[in-house]
């Protein structure tokens, strides 16, 4: 590694410019929380067959920057741009360190089928108040899994289904979404939503020598947007170089995003149902409440529903000249599509 000797004759300014500029820029994750004390389940290995989830990774992304242990300049100027993050209420890691004016982002790494609570996990109290109180409080970007309230799939192309194929495989909206409804009460105006998770496995050098996972191999959580191809196509040729071979499963995530002319348009196509999934939440709630205010309430849903019937998502979407339906569109966050990478320097995809 390449040393620099006359560091510490600079001046104090310049070399604390140079401590800063070292800081990493990371998705703060909190992970795999729990409420009650309870059990988790064994992880969802991912569409694509990924045999890796490693808590060294989530661990490692929750310490103080690495500059922090070089000195104690170093580890002031860490300490001045972030902190420790309490989340005691849940069970867990229990803190984790941020810097909200870096980071920008809090990813929530969780969803319902991860706890149990006297063996039925629907009654698992929800970590998303909670998450999304915690990211107000920091002042950061909530990021969430899709799974969290609705699925994307990429073995399933619904952008491209018939209007037979897409009335047959709509789902009914029901209230077992215990966290979709409490995401659209507690969400800000802007979500980000890790519709993929893509692990990536190489040595320490290898990451740091990319510069995809920061300067010091600190960042080993990475948000992309999906219209960001020139970084999509980065982490592509990373894996590539560095274990193609061995671990095939992200192949199969790089190969429908970059080579796949109907990838946005299967995202556009998540996001309009991820919305209705979001906007029937509110209709049940309505509906318990008798539609008590609300006139036509047939009309909320094109088609109309009739009397006693359930909507089914996408068959029946809101109608945007029915004004409670229109208030309630506007009350939706703003879904902002991810894919998520992790780097792990284990060997567990070999096993």
């Amino acid at each position: 590694m390449p040393t620099f000797h006359q560091f510490s004759s600079l001046p104090l300014e310049i070399r604390r410019i140079i401590w800063h500029h070292c800081l990493p820029r990371r998705v703060a994750e909190v992970d795999i929380p729990r409420l009650d004390g309870s059990d988790l389940w064994e992880p969802d290995r991912g569409q694509c067959g990924q045999k890796c989830w490693s808590p060294e990774t989530s661990r490692r992304n929750a310490v103080p920057p690495a500059i922090s242990r070089v000195c104690r300049e170093s580890r002031e100027v860490a300490s001045e741009v972030g902190h420790w993050s309490h989340y005691d209420a849940f069970e867990g890691m229990g803190r984790i360190w941020v810097q909200p004016a870096r980071d920008a982002v809090l990813h929530l790494n969780w969803d319902r089928t991860w706890a149990i609570a006297n063996g039925n996990y629907a009654t698992a109290e929800s970590a998303v108040p909670y998450f999304f109180t915690m990211a107000a409080r920091e002042r950061m970007v909530p990021s969430v899994r899709a799974d969290l309230f609705f699925p994307f799939s990429i073995t399933e192309d619904f952008s491209r289904m018939s209007e037979e194929e897409q009335t047959e495989a709509a789902i009914q909206i029901d209230d077992g979404n215990v966290d979709g409804a409490l995401l659209v009460h507690h969400a800000p105006k802007t979500v980000f939503v890790a519709i993929a998770l893509v692990v990536l496995h190489s040595t320490e050098e290898e990451a740091m020598d990319s510069g995809l996972f920061g300067l010091c191999g600190d960042e080993r959580i990475q948000a992309v947007h999906i219209d960001d191809v020139p970084r999509l196509r980065a982490f592509s040729a990373f894996w590539r170089a560095t274990a193609g071979d061995t671990d095939k499963a992200p192949g199969t995530y790089f190969s429908y995003m970059l080579d796949n002319d109907n990838f946005h348009k299967e995202v556009e196509c998540w996001i309009e149902r991820a919305r209705i999934q979001l906007f029937g939440q509110l209709w049940l709630e309505a509906r318990t409440a008798v539609f008590a205010g609300i006139e036509d309430p047939a009309n909320i849903w094109v088609p109309p529903l009739a009397a006693g019937t359930q909507p089914f998502n996408p068959t029946n979407r809101p109608n945007p000249n029915h004004p409670w339906a229109r208030k309630q569109l506007d009350l939706l966050p703003e879904l902002v599509p991810q894919v998520l990478f992790r780097h792990c320097s284990g060997k567990s995809h070999d096993e």
